[in-house]
């Protein structure tokens, strides 16, 4: 019996078998394309990840990359590739370094400094005038007359002449005689 005789003779079986047919094909043609679709999508879904996730990466360790200050590069290197660390977790970092490495330096100039040594200015009997020379004629001579009492009782408490002395022997104008008083 060929086909077109079944068909002919037992139409309703030959049309419910065609519909079986179709049915089980169309449900299998659907399922093996879901399939392939999904595999395919799944393959450039993942590829478009990768991608992604690559270009993330070289910018996160590039902006970590970015925060370097000078002599912290052992840091910076150890950040870049842990694989984590952002830009601006970074840069925390890095300042926390910095300041610690700076309290360190104050501290170690601090503890190994030598002692200040004393003020000339305020010790009476340590004559600073050849320490004056860069200060003007008027300044020294201030500060010598407000100092030495000598000084002020030979000018009779006299500023005005004392300065016009000083300012004469500061140009070299004035001799003094040394020798025998005579009375």
């Amino acid at each position: 019996m060929t086909l077109e005789e079944f068909k002919s003779k037992y139409p309703d079986i030959a049309s419910a078998l065609i519909e079986e047919g179709d049915a089980a094909g169309y449900n299998r043609g659907f399922t093996d394309g879901e399939k392939k679709g999904a595999e395919k999508a799944t393959k450039e879904s993942q590829d478009q990840a990768m991608a992604q996730g690559a270009q993330q990466e070289r910018e996160r360790i590039k902006s970590v990359q970015d925060q370097l200050i000078s002599g912290h590069e052992k840091l910076i290197q150890e950040l870049m590739f842990d694989g984590t660390t952002t830009g601006p977790e970074a840069a925390v970092k890095i300042l926390a370094e910095e300041r610690k490495l700076r309290k360190n330096v104050i501290t170690t100039h601090w503890v190994e400094s030598p002692e200040a040594l004393p003020d000339p200015s305020t010790d009476k009997d340590v004559d600073t005038t050849e320490q004056d020379k860069n200060l003007p004629v008027e300044e020294r001579a201030k500060k010598t007359w407000d100092k030495d009492a000598k000084v002020r009782k030979e000018f009779d408490g006299d500023y005005e002449s004392y300065l016009a002395w000083f300012k004469a022997n500061a140009k070299g104008q004035v001799k003094i005689l040394q020798g025998k008083v005579v009375k």
